[in-house]
């Protein structure tokens, strides 16, 4: 039993001591100079564009006095920056992980064009850090960017993207038409598909999608001069 107790005892003691050499070394890192500052998940932004928003000269102050808040409000102000999270690193560093905006088309707004991505913000057009092989949404005649247009097109894109790849690469164009209806352009000759307003975008995607593997990938392209699912339950070709 005695054995036992000091066993515990010693255990005990080296608990706390561990505990205590943690707390000194935690608040020693703290007090050591910001020497880095690490910047993690980006592929479209360079990465000294987010330094130069951080602003925080190294050897500047501690890491413990670091203003993580306000990093990661500046860093956010980024147009493709969709969200951005400041902490501690190991040793003198500051960590910085960043969410960016992923374009999923171009469209032209007010003779400007813009990058777009899924939940339909409109992106400054630049060089970025990738290739980007994305279709382009285009406003025929009298038609006109609006948030109910867009996002049709974007429904219509990102049910593509979820449901056949393959196809969705195929895709150079979406037209937004005066009466609210939408055209894929394909890359190869350029046939059109008719599709139709928004509704139902996943039934006409899954028809469209079996009619491409059976038919478009197994004959010359050609010999469509366009592909219409608007209709329930079918999918409708005019031979050239």
């Amino acid at each position: 039993m005695r054995s036992r107790t000091l066993s515990l005892r010693f255990l005990a003691v080296v608990m706390v001591v561990g505990l205590l050499l943690t707390i000194v070394a935690m608040r020693w890192q703290g007090t050591r100079k910001i020497s880095r500052i690490v910047v993690s998940g980006t592929s479209l932004i360079p990465s000294h564009e987010i330094l130069e928003m951080v602003n925080i000269p190294v050897d500047s102050m501690t890491v413990r006095d670091a203003p993580f808040g306000e990093i990661e409000r500046r860093v956010q102000k980024h147009p493709f920056v969709r969200t951005a999270s400041a902490f501690r690193g190991s040793g003198d560093a500051i960590m910085l992980q960043v969410q960016e905006r992923k374009p999923i088309a171009y469209a032209l707004y007010r003779n400007k064009q813009y990058y777009v991505d899924a939940e339909g913000a409109l992106l400054p057009y630049r060089l970025v850090g990738s290739v980007l092989d994305i279709p382009m949404i285009t406003y025929i005649q009298r038609s006109v960017l609006d948030s109910t247009t867009l996002r049709g097109a974007l429904m219509i894109l990102q049910t593509l993207n979820e449901n056949d790849k393959e196809l969705s690469r195929n895709i150079s164009e979406i037209q937004v038409m005066p009466n609210g209806e939408y055209v894929l352009v394909t890359i190869a000759q350029a046939t059109p598909i008719l599709f139709g307003k928004a509704d139902d975008a996943q039934a006409k995607i899954t028809r469209l999608s079996a009619f491409w593997k059976q038919k478009v990938l197994s004959i010359n392209k050609r010999a469509f001069s366009y592909i219409d699912v608007r209709w329930s339950g079918q999918v409708v070709v005019l031979p050239s």
